[in-house]
Order: C-alpha cells, then sequence, then structure tokens
C-alpha cells in the first residue's frame, strides 16, 4: 500500500512535525504566558496607583489628625459646668467690650447635656448700631470663639435714632466633658 519512507523523507516529515510542535507550543504556552504577563503587569500598576493614593491619604491623615488634636483640645470641657459658664460670659463681655458694645441683659441658660457633649447656651441683649452687632457676631463666630448663633432677633432700639437697633441673641458652644 505505501512504500517506504526514505530517510529524507523522514528528517522533513520529523522536521514538520516538530515545526507543528513548535507552533502549537508556542501558541498556546507562550502567548497564554504574554497574555499573562500582561494582565498581572497591569494589575501590578493598577496596585501601584492605589498604593500611591493611599499614600497620599496617610499624609493627609497626619495633617488631619493634627488639626483634630488641634479642635478637640478647644472643645474639650476642661472644668466643671459653672467654671466654663463664667468663662462663657466673661469672654462675651470682653468681645463686647473690646467693640463698644452696651450689653444690657446677658443671662446665662441651663446647660444641655447630650450623649456625647455638653451644650452652654448664652442669652443677651445688646443695643448698637447694626454694623456692630454684626462685627460682634462674625467675632464670636469665628476663631478662638467658635460660637454658635441659635437665634437672634433684631427691633428697633429704645432710643430715638435710628441707627440703634436692639437686638436679642442666643449664642451657645459645644464642648466635650472630660470623660467621652
Amino acid at each position: 500500500m505505501f512504500r517506504p519512507l526514505t530517510k529524507r523523507e523522514v528528517n522533513i516529515f520529523v522536521l514538520c512535525i516538530l515545526l507543528v510542535l513548535i507552533y502549537i507550543g508556542y501558541n498556546t504556552v507562550i502567548n497564554s504566558l504574554r497574555k499573562r504577563i500582561s494582565i498581572v503587569e497591569s494589575s501590578i500598576q493598577e496596585e501601584k496607583n492605589q498604593l500611591s493614593k493611599s499614600l497620599k491619604i496617610l499624609d493627609k491623615q497626619k495633617h488631619y489628625k493634627g488639626q483634630y488634636v488641634t479642635y478637640l483640645s478647644k472643645l474639650r470641657q476642661e472644668q466643671n459646668n459653672d467654671e466654663v459658664m463664667s468663662s462663657i460670659l466673661s469672654e462675651i463681655q470682653q468681645v463686647g467690650g473690646r467693640l463698644n458694645l452696651g450689653i444690657s441683659d446677658l443671662k446665662p441658660k441651663k446647660v444641655k447635656k447630650e450623649q456625647y457633649f455638653n451644650r452652654f447656651s448664652v442669652s443677651l441683649t445688646i443695643e448698637s448700631e447694626f454694623l456692630d452687632i454684626i462685627s460682634f457676631i462674625y467675632t464670636l463666630q469665628s476663631k478662638p470663639h467658635l460660637f454658635k448663633v441659635e437665634e437672634f432677633r433684631f427691633d428697633k432700639g429704645s432710643l430715638r435714632q435710628g441707627k440703634i437697633l436692639k437686638t436679642q441673641l442666643i449664642l451657645s458652644r459645644i464642648l466635650i466633658p472630660k470623660n467621652n
């Protein structure tokens, strides 16, 4: 049926089989390895990017932790409620004195104890010009005072001059007790 192959034909056949095996091996093994290497390299790049973002966040964390400690020290209640309330009253009077405001009625309110903090509220009445009152409120809301204006009411003042306003304010400050 078939004649026997010559030595040269056998060599060509073996060479063809080897070339086919090399081609199949290259396509299955080498190409799949290249694809895997490409996938691994892209995942490594993604991880590097994620690590870079995480390192930036950690750097920012140091900055924010410093700010946190600063604000916590300002918001930490180191004294008992009565001492804190008297210091709040004197602080408001000092700011009013610096701005030449006449604070006529300064009354502390009862301390509201919440789960994690104490709210110290004060009601006061001022008679002055509008811009002076706004300056006073702005000063009390900014650093280092950090008061919150809970309520305000402007009424025409008792003096007959049109520039004078009678203002009633309720200011509050939140402090975190030591035991929290």
